[in-house]
């Protein structure tokens, strides 16, 4: 494995796309990069909720029993 150097590093071409090129680019993926962004901030608070509600239902503070949850079809057990 060779390592590199700083020196190596400089000496190395890197070919940089035109400015046009680079603003097209971000402007496709910058909606992506947000929604990832969004998508992660919801799973932090869905693992938070999940978390916090666990704990209720197992220590019996939180009863499920009476209420009216309603299953998509694919998850029925009928």
């Amino acid at each position: 494995m060779t390592n590199l150097s700083k020196g190596k590093f400089c000496a190395m071409n890197a070919i940089v796309p035109p400015d046009e090129l680079r603003k097209e680019f971000h402007r496709i993926t910058a909606p992506m990069f947000d929604q990832v962004k969004l998508l992660l901030k919801e799973k932090s608070l869905l693992s938070q909720t999940r978390d916090l509600l666990l704990n209720r239902l197992i220590s019996g503070k939180l009863r499920v029993d009476a209420l009216d949850i309603q299953f998509p079809p694919a998850r029925r057990s009928d």
